[in-house]
């Protein structure tokens, strides 16, 4: 992998995007990259979904306890970017402050290794320009995976990853900023959604 390019992963195949964005997603476990997470890399994530006929929105509230700080991203994708029916797609992710206003831009790989779509998410994501940041992410409906931990550990073996390879966020003193996460589901971004 390295400088070659996103990993290759499996994904679900007849990835139901109807049953997957909806409602909300918690990030309970992630591996960020090689090496150690910093202080400022551990983080409480909650996203909201939109889909709206062909689009697909994202949003992420990223809460930093030790900062006490929240950071916001949008990811706008469009059905026509998911590869064929699985749940591998290209989006286009902007990072943004509090109002919404751009701060950066990316276009991330998402590949969802397995869901359920009712209780936990296991996703790898990849920067396609910087191939080396990348996230396995573990989500959840709930604040945490315990009663589906066997599934979740079945899906990262097929990636080569334990689950206790990945951080534990529900260790964490989590918050979520519900009232922003809701305005940039409503807001218009038209310049992101050409």
């Amino acid at each position: 992998e390295g400088a070659t390019g996103c990993s290759s992963v499996e994904t679900v195949n007849n990835f139901d995007k109807e049953k997957f964005f909806r409602e909300a997603w918690y990030i309970t476990h992630y591996k960020l990259g090689e090496g150690e997470l910093q202080a400022i890399d551990k983080n409480c994530t909650k996203l909201l979904h939109q889909k709206t006929g062909d689009k697909i929105r994202e949003v992420f509230s990223n809460y930093n306890p030790s900062a006490g700080t929240y950071s916001y991203d949008i990811s706008f994708v469009k059905v026509k970017d998911f590869v064929g029916n699985s749940g591998k797609y290209t989006a286009k992710n902007v990072i943004v402050d509090k109002d919404g206003t751009k701060i950066d831009e990316r276009t991330l790989q998402v590949s969802h290794i397995d869901t359920d779509y009712e209780n936990y998410s296991v996703v790898y994501v990849c920067d396609t320009s910087a191939p080396d940041f990348y996230l396995y992410t573990v989500q959840s409906r709930k604040k945490n995976v315990n009663d589906v931990k066997g599934q979740v550990e079945a899906a990262l073996k097929k990636v080569n990853v334990k689950l206790s390879d990945l951080f534990d966020a529900t260790t964490l003193s989590c918050q979520y900023d519900d009232d922003t996460l809701n305005k940039f589901l409503a807001q218009q971004f038209s310049e992101y959604e050409k």
